[in-house]
């Protein structure tokens, strides 16, 4: 299935009276998919903080944490920031630290950026749907993902 998100403009949130996105929050997919990976990630029972701060105006998408796991999630959508999500996870130091894909070319393009840079920190790159997967075999927090 595909799925398709629609976002009023600016003028249009103004006329409806709307509120805006705070301009950290990323564009509708990001926060689509930053939302639907909260939601699952709670449903495993982990607690969820989103927009944990890292130092230097930079924060980590997700960090989910459970039982003494931290896992720290980057989600990726355009690529444009890419090497910084990469540096951000590294320097996060969590147990786990997951680059996020929406797509199988940002899927390529991250893994392919990771394998460049030696897989710093043993960065996971992972397409958002595996956390979704029915059987959660793939999921990112699936604890039979947690020893890697």
């Amino acid at each position: 299935g595909r799925i398709t998100l629609l976002e009023p403009t600016a003028a249009g949130l103004d006329a409806v009276g709307g509120e805006r996105s705070p301009a950290r929050s990323g564009g509708l997919v990001h926060r689509y998919w930053r939302s639907v990976l909260a939601d699952t990630s709670r449903r495993d029972g982990y607690e969820v903080s989103e927009e944990e701060l890292v130092g230097g105006g930079r924060a980590i998408d997700l960090v989910a944490r459970r039982e003494g796991e931290v896992v720290a999630i980057e989600l990726e959508v355009s690529g444009r920031r890419l090497e910084e999500s990469i540096e951000k996870l590294e320097a996060f130091g969590a147990t786990r630290c997951i680059l996020a894909c929406a797509d199988r070319e940002m899927l390529d393009r991250a893994r392919e950026a990771l394998q460049a840079r030696g897989s710093p920190g043993g960065i996971e790159a992972h397409h958002v749907w595996s956390f979704l997967s029915r059987d959660r075999s793939d999921s990112a927090t699936s604890s039979s993902q947690a020893s890697r």
